[in-house]
């Protein structure tokens, strides 16, 4: 019997440690980045995948290989997208990959974490992380962006990717949308409607199978609110792909 929405809850990957879930292939990843990328990218070159699995393999973010209904597919786990997404804030704002990279390497052992970037010292401690850090780090992170402070670039990163939320220090879920959540927790980390079990793309299904916004409301449970942003996230992920084929 296949799993519903509503049975299937957590997807754990073998080796991983406990606070890594989560199953994102790269063309997700690469969606959801694009989806969220705001004023940073709006009207520049889109992520690509390939370059997506250059990052993590030069950083060494774990990127595998699954066997998904006879296709080999290459995924992260949640921590791993973070990072990456990280990555592709810095790069384009004009911090060249060897400055991301080394930065990466630097704040890994600073802060004794396999991602560092993807942890609450990094996006929510800055003052901390300012005086336990050199000052390399800082010229290695921000030294390419003309007229940044670490202070500055890190309440830009923090106003345009919100919505992450830390367990032990480490990311765990995250909103981009209104009303959507990343969780790995919960159907392995397919969008949904925050707090919810619900795919976001099962609420766009229905509405293009012609129900009503109410109707759908009613039949899962949520806001129409909710079942609205559900359908502009869907609609805005379209956006993102198709961008990225032309």
């Amino acid at each position: 019997m296949l799993a519903t929405y509503e049975e299937k809850d957590e997807v754990r990957v073998p080796d991983y440690r406990p606070g890594d879930l989560g199953v994102f292939f790269l063309d997700e990843v690469v969606s959801y980045i694009n989806a969220t990328g705001g004023r940073y990218w709006p009207h520049g070159t889109p992520l690509l995948k390939d370059r997506v699995a250059r990052w993590s393999k030069d950083s060494g973010l774990g990127l595998r290989t699954i066997t998904h209904f006879g296709t080999r597919r290459r995924f992260l786990t949640f921590q791993a997208m973070i990072s990456v997404r990280m990555m592709a804030i810095l790069r384009h704002q004009g911090v060249p990959w060897q400055r991301v990279n080394t930065a990466h390497e630097n704040a890994r052992e600073l802060l004794k974490d396999e991602f560092p970037f993807a942890t609450e010292m990094f996006w929510d401690d800055a003052p901390e992380l300012t005086r336990d850090v050199n000052t390399d780090f800082l010229d290695t992170l921000v030294g390419s962006v003309k007229g940044s402070t670490f202070a500055e670039m890190r309440s830009t990163l923090i106003d345009d990717a919100g919505g992450l939320e830390f367990e032990s220090g480490s990311a765990t879920l995250w909103r981009p949308f209104p009303y959507v959540w990343i969780n790995p927790r919960f159907q392995g980390g397919v969008p949904c409607v925050d707090g919810r079990r619900v795919p976001t793309s099962v609420l766009r299904a229905s509405i293009d199978a012609g129900l009503s916004v109410e109707h759908v409301a009613e039949d899962f449970e949520v806001k129409a609110r909710q079942v609205r942003s559900a359908v502009a996230w869907e609609h805005r992920l379209d956006d993102v792909k198709a961008a990225a084929r032309r």
